[in-house]
Order: structure tokens, then sequence, then C-alpha cells
């Protein structure tokens, strides 16, 4: 397979599985992804996931330029694994060479961590193409505008150590230790209540690109339901109570 999917005590493991090409994304390997994504968010089981690369060099090179055929086609269509309607927390790790859409993949993860030699790169504007992630808009919106541009429109790769100063990753550490500080997140989230996790990921990017306003109102439909919920009167007990908290399925 392409795609490899593991879950284990709530952690989806998905790994982009050809590293005799720097795990290349070609359309049987984005199908494969958007397959998993479904399967993650169908699963009830499943916490949290974690995505990265096989190997030590490369989370992925990118699209594979070999399956390349411009079209008309809108970009959620083509590469809908790119765009996956993931209520579940998703976390990046990163394993090496991140280029063209191994770097856009870290737009679909709410959390980053990037092995110390890990490099990353939005370099299809060198070959005349157009990234087809939705790194143009999620970067835009992500990054101070310099930044999002100097990745964007120059296609010169940054290092992992430039991406965490950026604020594109949030930890860098030696290769070695990647996979557990990963898991080191998801065990946080995992330790979370569900509904609580789901309604701020779903609160907080609704936010973005409408007026605060509408923002806050939306929010404020999200924070009375997770307050209903059986969650938040277990989580007030636990406290009280001075106990780990128990939680019910999401």
């Amino acid at each position: 397979m392409s795609v490899d999917l593991d879950v284990r005590d709530g952690i989806a493991y998905v790994t982009l599985n050809r590293p005799d090409v720097l795990n290349a994304l070609d359309l049987a390997m984005l199908n494969a992804l958007d397959d998993a994504w479904h399967r993650i968010e169908d699963d009830p089981s499943v916490r949290v996931a974690i995505l990265t690369g096989a190997g030590d060099r490369a989370f992925s090179a990118g699209g594979d330029l070999k399956e390349f055929a411009p079209d008309e086609t809108p970009i959620a269509e083509t590469y809908p694994a790119f765009f996956p309607a993931l209520t579940k927390p998703l976390i990046a790790a990163v394993n090496g060479l991140a280029y063209g859409g191994g770097t856009e993949l870290l737009g679909l993860c709410d959390l980053r961590v990037a092995a110390d030699h890990a490099t990353f790169s939005l370099m299809e504007v060198t070959r005349g193409l157009f990234p087809a992630g939705g790194s143009v808009v999620r970067f835009a919106r992500e990054l101070p505008w310099p930044l999002a541009m100097e990745l964007l429109i120059t296609g010169r790769p940054i290092t992992a150590d430039v991406a965490l100063r950026w604020g594109l990753v949030n930890r860098v550490v030696p290769a070695a230790e990647l996979m557990a500080a990963a898991e080191e997140y998801a065990r946080a989230v995992i330790a979370c209540a569900p509904t609580a996790v789901a309604a701020i990921k779903a609160a907080a990017a609704a936010s973005i690109g409408i007026p605060l306003d509408d923002a806050f109102a939306a929010s404020l439909t999200h924070q009375r339901r997770v307050l209903a919920s059986p969650e938040a009167a277990e989580g007030v007990a636990a406290f009280l109570e001075r106990r780990p908290p128990r939680w019910g399925a999401p």
C-alpha cells in the first residue's frame, strides 16, 4: 500500500509509504490518503492522528510530476486528500524533506513536529506550476505576509529551525525523538474531553476569514453544546474529587 494506516491506543498512524521515490504523491497515494481520512473520521476508537513518511529521508517530495496534468477541475475535486473534513486533530511528524505537496500537507495538520534535518519548500513556482493543495490560501492566512510570500513565490527551501522561528512548526527535535514528540502531543489531546476538542477545532476553523462578531456567535454555539455535554459535568466532578476525568465516546 502507498499509505499505511495503523490504530493503537486511540492514535491513528498514517504513513506515506513510497520511500524509494521520497514518498512522492502520485494519484494512487492521494486516493489512499483520502480513504485514510474517511476511515479515521468514521472510527470511534480514534481520537487523534499522526501523519509521517516512511524512511528517514523524506516526509514527502511532493507531487509525482510524471502524473501531472493541468486542467480546469476545481482543486478540492482533483486533490480531495488535501481538503479532508476531519473533526479530529491531526499531527505532522516531519521526518525529512517536505517539498511541494509535502509542505502543503502541513496545512492539514493542527500540530507539527519536525526532525532537525527536515527542510521545507513550496517549489511549484520554480517549475511553472501552482500549489494545488491549498497552501496559497492557508499559508497567506497562517504566516505573516512576507514569510508566506517567501515560501510561495521564491521556491527556496527553509530549514527546520527557520520553520520553527516562523511558526510553521511547533517543535524541532532530533530525528530519533520525532515520533515520541508527536505521540506526546497525541496523548495530551487524548487526555482532554473529546467533545470539547472537536468543538474547539471546529469553532477555530470556522472563525477564519469571517467578521469578529460572526466568529464569536459561531463560537458561542459550540460553547453551549460543550457546556451542556456530560463531559463538562464529569470534568468538574473529577476536579472536585481530585481524580482523573473519565471521558465517554465523543
